[in-house]
């Protein structure tokens, strides 16, 4: 009996994925004799992937489950020569025990149901990634962007990296280290702040609000990718050159959660005019910040601080102030801080202040260990983090003093009326692990934030790293707005926000093909940043400040009629209101040398 009719035995008899015949060796691939002409029109046979595949040489070709191809010679009852129905240009060898032969009618039906379907949540086809291979596949780019670079000569390219070391001497201060965690010391910031009037025990100046100040957590930083030892590439960024896809990382550490509320958190001083209220996040290893800090908003009622307008919290994806946390590092040490802010003015400020006048109090602070005692994860349930006054420099905590009685019956009956937030831990699934294996190793966002991340790293690998005639790293500044305006748009949450929902709805209109297309997709993120853009420059709106609500509400009033009425008209009617600043190119120009060394300066 064959080897052919044992393989079509078993694929009969065991259908599935995991007893799917191997395919042949190398050798046997080249004693195959290459036909490239194609069969008369009449003559001509389609078939259908009905499995995945990633070829072993350059002769094979990678396909997906779905992927319709042009039957070009099937001499070879094992391996057949076909040409992609999508894309001509991209011929190869298939085994033929991975497709299936269909007829042209059926082609054509297939490819209508393909154009039809408008779905926003990818399924394995669109987002299957293989765990024996290191690329990732879900906002791969067209059969046709991946032939370009599937032979490009290893040589050239070291040669061509190794010309881009005397343009980084001229920027000594960018690290060249691996991709391990950046921590940015923390100081513990003055305890008298000029302007206001002295606080009382337990509040004190916000400690991250400080750090902010001075350039650290900044987004923009850790979406950055990291220079590796031999400063000829990058250690946490990297591209599949046959494929020109980025490469997924799996971290150590992916965490999820949501923040439910504060209970019994003390009011601020007397004297004090209070803005708004939010909680500052970020990394902390007990001495300073790993990666970025973020800043979610809180609803208050009397003593109850509230950071969701939603009833339940059964679907942490649709909630906004859902948190993903990300790290790659085996530390103890590592935690998240929390501290909870009361955004107050000087008395004697004006009401459109830029900010000079307006300061953060903190008023209660904890941690939340990301590892259990036993050295693994923390698990997926709701935790009470107990709050402390000061700062989360201190060498003793400065436990707030509540009157508790001591006997079990007593706070059963009486709960306890100290200070506390309240966290959930929630599991993440596969499909939303695809896109987070894009994202820096180490990085603190929102969850809602991951698809606009994702795809802005894709972006950032490919104008880095993919050669454009043989050319290595492209370090040289360029014209790219994805890459200079989405870390500034994350910067400011209600415009990340708008940005995201931007996305979302152009990325829905798209179809299954163009969903593929790296070059499709790009252009969709442009036209989302480009939407967004111009609410950076209008003079009329007020400046971005973390947990003004004031300000919050009439930069909401500007995005909602930017949004519903559009720029030009929005400036026609009102133009004694509203100015738009002059244009600089700079806005638009990605220059990753002096991006680095800023924030090589922070550091």
């Amino acid at each position: 009996m064959s080897r052919h009719l044992i393989w079509r035995l078993k694929s009969d008899t065991s259908p599935g994925r995991a007893t799917r015949p191997s395919p042949l060796s190398t050798a046997a691939i080249r004693s195959v004799d290459r036909i490239q002409t194609a069969m008369p029109a009449d003559k001509s046979k389609y078939a259908i992937a009905i499995y995945d595949y990633r070829g072993a040489t350059d002769e094979e070709c990678d396909f997906d489950k779905g992927d319709i191809f042009e039957i070009v010679n099937h001499d070879n009852a094992e391996w057949w020569y076909v040409r992609f129905e999508d894309d001509k240009d991209v011929e190869g060898y298939v085994p033929s025990t991975y497709v299936k032969v269909v007829s042209p009618d059926e082609v054509q039906r297939l490819g209508n149901e393909r154009d039809d379907e408008e779905e926003y949540e990818e399924d394995d086809q669109d987002a299957d990634y293989d765990d024996d291979d290191e690329s990732y596949n879900d906002d791969g780019g067209s059969r046709s962007d991946q032939n370009v670079y599937r032979n490009l000569p290893v040589s050239a390219l070291a040669a061509d990296l190794k010309a881009h070391v005397a343009q980084h001497k001229l920027f000594g201060g960018i690290p060249v280290t691996p991709s391990t965690p950046t921590v940015h010391q923390l100081t513990a910031p003055p305890v008298k702040v000029e302007g206001f009037p002295d606080l009382t025990r337990g509040f004190r100046p916000s400690t991250l609000a400080f750090a902010a100040k001075h350039g650290i957590g900044q987004l923009r930083n850790s979406l950055l990718p990291k220079l590796d030892e031999s400063g000829l590439g990058f250690a946490d960024l990297m591209l599949d050159l046959k494929k020109n896809r980025i490469r997924r990382r799996i971290t150590k550490l992916n965490v999820a959660f949501s923040i439910l509320e504060a209970k019994h958190v003390l009011p601020p001083p007397a004297g004090l005019r209070v803005l708004g209220r939010h909680v500052r996040v970020a990394i902390f290893d007990r001495v300073g910040v790993v990666a970025n800090m973020l800043s979610v908003d809180a609803v208050v009622n009397q003593d109850l601080w509230k950071f969701s307008t939603k009833t339940s919290l059964l679907f942490p994806k649709d909630d906004e102030n859902t948190c993903l946390l990300r790290a790659n590092a085996v530390d103890f040490r590592l935690c998240v801080l929390f501290e909870l802010c009361v955004v107050v003015a000087k008395p004697n400020s004006k009401p459109n202040s830029n900010g000079n006048d307006v300061e953060d109090i903190s008023c209660g602070w904890g941690v939340f260990p990301l590892y259990s005692a036993d050295g693994g994860p923390v698990e997926n349930k709701p935790y009470d983090i107990k709050l402390y006054g000061g700062t989360p420099l201190d060498k003793e905590a400065e436990a707030f003093e509540i009157g508790e009685r001591k006997g079990f019956l007593s706070n059963f009956i009486n709960p306890s009326r100290a200070p506390k937030l309240s966290i959930r831990i929630w599991k993440l699934s596969n499909s939303a692990m695809v896109r987070i294996n894009q994202l820096p190793d180490t990085i603190l966002t929102f969850l809602s934030w991951v698809p606009v991340l994702a795809m802005y790293r894709s972006v950032l690998a490919t104008s880095l790293l993919v050669p454009h005639e043989s050319r290595g790293l492209n370090l040289a500044p360029s014209y790219d707005p994805i890459l200079a305006l989405v870390p500034v748009l994350m910067e400011q949450n209600d415009l990340a926000r708008l940005l995201e929902v931007a996305w979302e709805k152009k990325f829905r209109v798209l179809k299954r093909r163009e969903k593929k297309s790296s070059h499709m997709l790009s252009q969709t993120l442009l036209d989302a940043c480009l939407a967004v853009y111009p609410l950076l420059h209008i003079i009329g709106m007020p400046k971005h400040i973390p947990g003004d609500a004031e300000k919050a509400q009439v930069r909401r009033a500007f995005m909602d009629s930017f949004s519903s009425v559009g720029l030009m008209e929005m400036l026609g009617k009102n133009p004694h209101l509203l100015t738009y600043e002059a244009f600089d190119a700079k806005e638009v120009t990605f220059d990753y040398l002096s991006s680095a060394k800023a924030s090589a300066l922070v550091a």
